[in-house]
């Protein structure tokens, strides 16, 4: 068995570039005290006027009862809009995103994929694991580059946690694959220098530097009454905004994409639990609008001589790559 495992790993090495997903770091702000109480009722204040300007997802329902079961149904809910997402690309080939055992690919096994990856840190060795049919890779998501798996066409990732989840929306971003779902979980450890979402943030007036998204951050894990009953919503808005931002930087990257609800939220009061899928397809017309969404802008230096900067990896060059 060891050696069917081991004919099955990839070499790492051809999906590898340094950081690729990894962001870049976010200008550092004046250190500023840690909130007060007063701090943080104006901060919830904003967080509420903020998401009463997103389009947040509608809340579904399940039925009220044990809350294993309840938790149980979230997971089936999970896997089966992701299913539902999947099954309409070309089914060439599926990475499943920090894959454990594989269990997303698993029930997607129907569907016909002609190849499977399973992309993790490190593979689990139980029965579970090596039953899973796939070919199994070895990578850090910061660094794992979906891109040149030049067949993956469609991605999915459930339970990959907090900054994690930002590296994957970062990696898609690039790749732009036919289509892609994920299942977001534990946005406390979220990074801001990672987040891909900021510019949003700071547009609608809630994220002006790391302290701001730390604040965020720590609002996911609140529940009813932590300071009074007016901020019993406030850790559901909090991860609303949070997948708002990544969403909008995937519709920024040229493609279609939304968060769409398939759990109680009562169930992610501690932002531990997701309850919101992040979908996303390319666009028929992507291929003729791929200049159109460059990760490349222009500047000019104080002589007026053009310049170029990546704005996903912070690479400056004088001539604009890819052209002669």
């Amino acid at each position: 068995v060891l050696g069917v495992a081991a004919a099955l790993r990839l070499p790492a090495a051809p999906y590898i570039s340094q950081d690729c997903n990894a962001g870049r770091r976010a200008p550092r702000a004046p250190e500023r005290p840690p909130p007060s109480r007063r701090d943080w009722n104006d901060f919830i204040r904003l967080v509420q006027n903020a998401h009463g300007q997103i389009a947040a997802p509608v809340t579904s329902q399940l039925a009220t009862g044990d809350i294993k079961a309840l938790c149980a149904a979230r997971a089936a809910a999970a896997t089966d809009q992701i299913r539902d997402v999947a099954a309409t690309g070309s089914r060439r080939c599926l990475v499943e995103l920090g894959a454990r055992e594989g269990r997303v690919a698993t029930a997607l096994a129907d569907l016909g994929f002609g190849r499977t990856y399973l992309v993790d840190r490190d593979h689990p060795t139980s029965d579970e694991a090596r039953a899973t049919r796939g070919e199994r890779v070895t990578a850090d998501l910061r660094h794992f580059d979906v891109a040149a798996l030049t067949d993956a066409s469609c991605v999915v990732a459930k339970h990959v946690c907090g900054v994690a989840m930002d590296y994957s929306v970062r990696m898609v971003a690039r790749a732009r694959p036919e289509v892609f779902a994920f299942a977001p979980c534990c946005y406390f450890s979220c990074e801001y220098d990672a987040y891909p979402g900021r510019e949003l943030l700071a547009e609608l007036g809630v994220c002006r530097d790391a302290r701001d998204f730390d604040m965020l951050k720590k609002l996911t894990q609140w529940g009813p009454n932590q300071f009074s009953p007016t901020t019993e919503a406030a850790g559901r808005w909090a991860m609303d905004l949070i997948d708002a931002g990544r969403v909008d930087f995937l519709r920024r990257s040229g493609l279609d994409a939304a968060a769409l609800p398939y759990a109680d939220a009562r169930l992610a009061l501690d932002g531990a639990l997701e309850c919101t899928l992040l979908v996303g397809w390319r666009p028929p017309d992507a291929d003729a609008d791929a200049a159109a969404v460059s990760p490349w802008d222009t500047y000019q230096d104080e002589n007026g001589t053009p310049y170029y900067h990546n704005r996903e990896t912070g690479e400056t060059a004088w001539t604009l790559p890819g052209e002669s």
